[in-house]
């Protein structure tokens, strides 16, 4: 976390003025966490602020090979689209 930490406050004091961060957050499947939590930890005392917060499907989406060599594998968890903006 305090690596996500470090590049948010790195893209902070380079950015343009009135910049918007966007990213996509997500988690692998074998350990219970919350993607929204953890991405919120993230930009916690950062100048960023979280602006809107949606679901963008699931990792697995396309990965029919993936799928072929791991047949007992966990369902993949839902990822997140986050906007941001500096404040």
């Amino acid at each position: 976390m305090e690596d996500l930490f470090l590049v948010w406050n790195a893209l902070q004091d380079v950015a343009n003025p009135d910049p918007k961060l966007i990213f996509r957050f997500g988690a692998i499947n074998d350990r219970p966490i919350s993607v929204r939590k953890m991405a919120r930890a993230s930009l916690r005392d950062t100048r960023w602020r979280i602006d809107e917060i949606r679901s963008a499907g699931f990792a697995s989406h396309g990965h029919r090979q993936a799928r072929s060599f791991f047949r007992f594998s966990k369902p993949a968890l839902t990822e997140i689209d986050i906007w941001c903006s500096l404040r």
